[in-house]
């Protein structure tokens, strides 16, 4: 079992809005951890709790969410929708057994490209520590 820990690579999913780093990732020298997968979003405001579920629905060991820090959202109102459905999503998610910390959120001006790498691989070593989500099956399987 503990080897098993060791080898575990969480599989993550960030939302990243359009208008905050999402550039970032197509840089050359940009590395981040392997199995995270990167979605655009036009503003993190437009995130539905659905699409936050259907990720771990598909497999998905923790969600991050990465927006415009507050006072420089293009639409004003996105980082705090965003803050809105992410603890509503903590909240449902608590009741079916996803622990919070496998729930993210993190503000990163475009030329804060170190601070992203290490706020994502921050998130992704937590999610590690935990170990696979209650519904990634493919994972539970190998137990």
């Amino acid at each position: 079992m503990e080897s098993k820990q060791r080898v575990f690579k969480p599989k993550i999913v960030c939302f990243i809005c359009n208008r905050s780093s999402y550039a970032l990732l197509k840089k050359d020298d940009f590395q981040l951890p392997e199995n995270i997968r990167n979605i655009r979003v036009i503003c993190l405001g437009r995130i539905n709790l659905s699409f936050i579920f259907k990720a771990f629905e598909l497999g998905a060991d923790g969600v991050l969410l990465i927006g415009c820090p507050p006072g420089e959202c293009q639409y004003s109102f996105g980082n705090k929708l965003a803050e809105e459905h992410l603890l509503k999503a903590k909240k449902i998610g608590h009741l079916l057994g996803i622990e919070r910390e496998r729930l993210g959120l993190v503000y990163i001006s475009i030329s804060e490209d170190l601070q992203f790498i290490k706020n994502v691989e921050k998130f992704f070593d937590d999610v590690r520590r935990l170990g696979p989500s209650p519904f990634n099956t493919e994972t539970n399987e190998e137990k």
